[in-house]
């Protein structure tokens, strides 16, 4: 259960980054995360982060693309509300399991 929050947690943040245009190459891991508080404070930072950065959003944005280059160095295009949906899906998918 704990490996699968802490895939939820990275996934939301390497969105958050690509989203802010910088493509991380792995997620966040090891001490920072070892802990059940500690993943719950990177959470809420990235979902502080998740907040603010929504907040900046309109309705022409959604439609966007949103360049990133995937963790496998693959270059990747999507528009940016296409982006938001799959890390809505992605996110429910995970929690339905936990």
């Amino acid at each position: 259960m704990r490996g699968t929050l802490v895939h939820l947690c990275g996934a939301d943040w390497t969105w958050l980054e690509r989203f802010h245009g910088r493509s991380p190459r792995s997620c966040p891991e090891g001490d920072d995360l070892a802990t059940l508080q500690a993943l719950a404070r990177k959470w809420r930072e990235v979902e502080d982060g998740q907040d603010a950065y929504i907040a900046t959003l309109t309705q022409d944005r959604l439609s966007e693309p949103l360049s990133y280059v995937s963790f496998a160095g693959d270059s990747f295009t999507r528009r940016l509300g296409d982006a938001l949906l799959h890390l809505a899906n992605h996110g429910t998918y995970h929690r339905g399991q936990v």
